[in-house]
């Protein structure tokens, strides 16, 4: 077992190691209260086997309409995308279908090597119109990701409730879909 910056988190860091030498693809989904460590754990053991990694953005309902939020999500997502090598030609996705094809040519494009795909902050990368974004991850996992046998498909939130009703036990495109999920404690 390689050696990170973390204590008290054995349990995790094997089984996170466990997930990246499987000869599947693997999706996880991790939850806990804000500030448990989260992101800290997963950038730590995955973070430079990382071949994409966005975050979400919070936004206060008052400061933004649902459009407006869902295409500030989208410039993030897309930043990120060109963070890891997309062309600055490509165009900003407009819709989460866009985004999701753009991360799938962007994966295409980085050879058979395990990739390791951080979605941090899904709730917040939802945004309040949510079913459009879980529906994409749903057409992207079932698609195209599990079937590659190299993906590491995470994503985190803070939001609980949110993650246990919208991906957890989320009965449309993410129903069973997910190989492991860990909530972590303080």
């Amino acid at each position: 077992m390689a050696k990170y910056n973390l204590i008290g988190r054995q349990k995790e860091i094997e089984e996170l190691e466990r997930l990246y030498s499987s000869n599947k693809s693997e999706f996880l989904a991790i939850y806990g209260r804000r500030r448990v460590g989260k992101s800290y754990l997963i950038d730590e053991v995955y973070g430079e086997k990382m071949a994409f990694s966005a975050v979400g953005v919070y936004f206060k309902k008052e400061e933004r309409s649902d459009l407006r939020c869902r295409q500030e999500q989208l410039a993030h997502f897309y930043e990120s995308l060109l963070q890891y090598g997309m062309s600055v030609e490509t165009p900003m996705p407009n819709s989460w279908r866009e985004a999701f094809r753009l991360l799938r040519q962007l994966l295409e494009n980085c050879g058979k090597r395990r990739k390791v795909v951080f979605l941090d902050e899904l709730p917040w990368l939802a945004g309040p119109q949510s079913s459009e974004l879980i529906a994409e991850l749903g057409f992207f996992w079932n698609s195209w990701a599990c079937k590659q046998r190299n993906i590491i498909l995470v994503v985190c939130g803070s939001a609980t409730s949110w993650m246990l009703d919208n991906v957890i036990r989320e009965y449309g495109g993410l129903y069973s879909r997910l190989t492991m999920k860990m909530q972590l404690h303080p």
